[in-house]
């Protein structure tokens, strides 16, 4: 049986965030960020794909999860970066794989170009999510799984149920409710982005799964012919959350671009 993850802290900024440790003696290192309402679980079935050639970790970032909430409300994208970046230094990640979704793909760019030596492949897909639901509350975790299952129709459902757990946390009369801090978004989305992507100078494979509103086909071109020395390949029946609604070929097409 495969080993759990180890959850470890970081302490940056009077904050403290959480990471995930995958374990495993690999000298490469491999580093996941999540988008915006999501946990560091999300890359659950992917991770333990990976383990084995690569140290995988997975961020949490500030407000998600078990990381600690501000006490005001500082999400923006400069606010988050800084918490990847301390962690990246405090894991001395050297020539490492770093993988983005949605506002995660920012972050994850913005560290290779202002760590070079950190990053040796960047791996980006989707961005961040053009509307989110203002559902933040249910009567029980079996009306959280419904609702999670309509957001994400091509996700199976034990990966509906593991989100279900890993993003909510339950109230004593059973009702579910997400963990993060759905300030989050909002304070993000008002805040100035991050665009530098002319400057991005390691292979990058940007991915898109052609049922996304997110990332268009025609803003994903747009993307591969800004980014220098990068690769755009699109997958069948997906959409936003690519890396759970087709994990195989996730999988594979990473396989792929990293051994070409």
């Amino acid at each position: 049986m495969k080993q759990k993850p180890t959850r470890k802290s970081h302490h940056f900024a009077g904050l403290r965030t959480y990471y995930l440790d995958w374990g495993g003696t690999s000298s490469r290192q491999m580093l996941l960020i999540h988008d915006l309402g999501d946990s560091s679980r999300t890359w659950d079935l992917i991770a333990a794909r990976f383990r084995d050639k690569y140290r995988v970790y997975s961020i949490e970032l500030r407000g998600h999860g078990h990381s600690d909430k501000p006490s005001d409300p500082k999400y923006s994208f400069n606010d988050l970066y800084s918490d990847i970046k301390s962690l990246a230094v405090s894991l001395n990640l050297n020539e490492s794989i770093v993988i983005g979704h949605g506002a995660g793909s920012r972050m994850g760019a913005k560290l290779a170009v202002e760590n070079p030596y950190m990053v040796s492949n960047l791996i980006i897909y989707d961005l961040e999510q053009s509307s989110i639901s203002d559902v933040t509350k249910w009567i029980s975790i079996e009306e959280t799984i419904t609702f999670l299952s309509a957001q994400r129709p091509r996700v199976d459902l034990e990966s509906i149920n593991r989100q279900a757990r890993n993003l909510t946390s339950g109230g004593l009369d059973g009702s579910r409710a997400y963990i993060h801090d759905t300030s989050s978004y909002a304070t993000y989305m008002e805040n100035h982005l991050w665009y530098g992507w002319t400057e991005i100078k390691c292979p990058t494979l940007i991915l898109r799964g052609r049922l996304s509103q997110d990332l268009t086909h025609t803003h994903a071109i747009e993307l591969a012919e800004t980014i220098p020395e990068s690769r755009l390949v699109e997958l069948e029946n997906a959409g936003h959350w690519l890396h759970q609604e087709s994990p195989d070929e996730f999988h594979d097409v990473i396989q792929w671009f990293l051994s070409n």
